[in-house]
């Protein structure tokens, strides 16, 4: 799952695979009081899915699903999301509630360099 302007076809440098893992995009691997993170997982993108009403001038509907070349290796860095799947789930208006995102893009439209360190809002 990301963010449909962070997705092949809508970005200036096509996007062709998915790093899994990471935390700080200036270690590998990323080591805090000498616990070490696995290496990260690099993978390849087979296939992407978009919302087909994303709007990339307002980012409506940023949404994108990825399939990728191969599986992914779960550890204590790497888990699966949680998706709304249940109909009870789905029939709750999540409008105005909190809900957190990570990555590393610019969370300061004034501020065009990168981030190391992932970021969750």
């Amino acid at each position: 799952l990301t963010a449909a302007h962070c997705s092949p076809g809508y970005m200036k440098i096509p996007l062709v695979s998915v790093r899994l893992g990471e935390h700080n995009v200036q270690t590998n691997p990323d080591c805090e009081d000498r616990i070490c993170a696995p290496p990260v997982q690099d993978i390849t993108i087979e296939e992407n899915k978009c919302h087909e009403n994303y709007n990339a001038d307002f980012l409506h509907e940023d949404i994108c699903l990825l399939r990728l070349t191969n599986p992914i290796k779960f550890n204590d860095f790497v888990s699966p999301i949680c998706l709304p799947v249940y109909d009870f789930f789905q029939q709750i208006n999540y409008e105005g509630k909190a809900m957190e995102v990570a990555g590393w893009g610019v969370s300061d439209i004034f501020v065009d360099t990168g981030i190391d360190i992932l970021q969750t809002l």
